[in-house]
């Protein structure tokens, strides 16, 4: 019996060597392994060890900024522009006008006179004409006009015909001199003219309806997404009677030329030229008369597209949102008003409507998401609003 109770101590102390030493390798082990695998080892030996429970409160998946949402109405606009009548009129008018004056050249007595005048608008005045009555008339009168010879001849008559000016010699301030020829040998006689009712005329067109600028509004929306902008107009006018049309839209020169008269005209042009708000469009011509009606500026939007925002769960999350362990919401936050805010929300197909004058809005989603992948857009309905804040996320807080 003795010796069958040693052989029991002996196992019992075999089996505790061979425990130690496998516990000492699995410690080498540990140690001699790279540090990488190590902890990875280690944190799933923790992990194994917490309860397996996948129902988690108070997690986000998406927290977005989205700012301003416009409603989009239309994909293009016509900005009707109202009828425009350009014409000139010609009116002849007296420029400058003198009583009375007299020059003469005597061997003994010599005369001569000089008349200033001014014209406010040299470009728009022409044929210049001197008009008057030569009372007396002997030699030959020579007239100059800023120093340069205009007329020089003898007046037969006293009621001569007028004397063009060339318009070449004209300018905003201008000198007129009136000379006689000398006698010569005739040293007994006088050459001599006594002029009255002297008048400066001229033919001065009035160009203050050879132009029209009108206004044309475009929103903030609208200019943020140009795509194309087109000028289209009818000009009513005579090809041969007319000059140049111009057209500018704020100063910036779209067309110049003389249009199809009759017929509409279509002209495209740069959107960098447009503003947002107010837009100013200048009808200019030089010659003739244009009635120019059917006047739009059309612009068309790029493709609107809405952006799209999504979010990912995995599949203990979605297992949990099926069980009715977690509820998932959708938040938004708007700026602080009180207008009404409506929208259509499309979350994987499943459309949402919200409408709502607060300053936040809460939808459980539960119903319209998926394991993996979701997407969702928000499409403003008949209202633009900003939003602060967008968050998908559970909360225990939420009902």
């Amino acid at each position: 019996m003795p010796r069958k109770r040693g052989k029991k101590g002996q196992s019992g102390g075999s089996a505790a060597g061979l425990i130690a030493v496998i516990g000492l390798l699995i410690v080498l082990y540990i140690i001699l392994i790279p540090p990488d695998e190590r902890k990875k080892l280690l944190e799933d030996e923790v992990e194994g060890s917490q309860s397996t429970s996948t129902v988690e409160d108070n997690l986000t998946f998406l927290l977005e900024h989205p700012g301003r949402l416009d409603y989009q109405q239309f994909n293009e606009y016509d900005h009707d522009i109202s009828p425009v009548f350009l014409y000139s009129t010609e009116n002849s008018k007296e420029l400058k006008t003198a009583g009375s004056f007299y020059v003469k050249n005597g061997v003994f007595d010599k005369k001569f006179y000089t008349l200033d005048f001014k014209i406010d608008d040299v470009a728009n005045t022409d044929d210049l004409m001197l008009s008057f009555v030569a009372e007396k008339h002997k030699g030959i009168l020579t007239i100059k006009l800023n120093g340069k010879t205009a007329f020089e001849e003898e007046i037969k008559s006293s009621n001569p015909s007028p004397i063009k000016i060339p318009k070449e010699y004209v300018a905003s301030q201008n000198t007129l001199e009136f000379f006689v020829s000398s006698v010569g040998w005739k040293f007994w006689s006088t050459n001599e003219y006594s002029i009255t009712n002297f008048k400066i005329i001229g033919e001065v067109t009035d160009t203050s309806r050879q132009e029209s600028k009108n206004i044309f509004m475009l929103s903030e929306f609208e200019y943020r997404n140009l795509d194309t902008v087109t000028l289209k107009f009818n000009p009513e006018c005579r090809p041969n009677d007319v000059g140049l049309l111009e057209i500018r839209v704020n100063n910036h020169n779209i067309f110049s030329g003389i249009p199809d008269c009759g017929i509409l005209n279509k002209k495209y042009f740069s959107i960098g030229y447009l503003n947002a708000g107010e837009n100013d469009i200048l009808f200019t011509t030089r010659k003739g008369s244009y009635l120019i009606d059917n006047i739009i500026v059309k612009t068309e939007l790029k493709k609107f597209e809405y952006p799209t925002y999504s979010f990912e769960l995995n599949q203990s999350i979605f297992d949990d949102i099926t069980a009715g362990n977690l509820t998932l919401f959708l938040d938004l936050s708007f700026f602080n008003d009180k207008n009404l805010k409506q929208a259509d929300i499309f979350i994987n197909g499943h459309r949402i409507a919200m409408s709502t004058f607060e300053k936040s809005w809460t939808r459980n989603i539960n119903n319209y998401v998926d394991y993996d992948y979701n997407s969702f857009k928000i499409v403003p309905d008949n209202s633009n609003f900003d939003i602060i804040e967008l968050k998908v996320s559970t909360s225990d807080e939420k009902d």
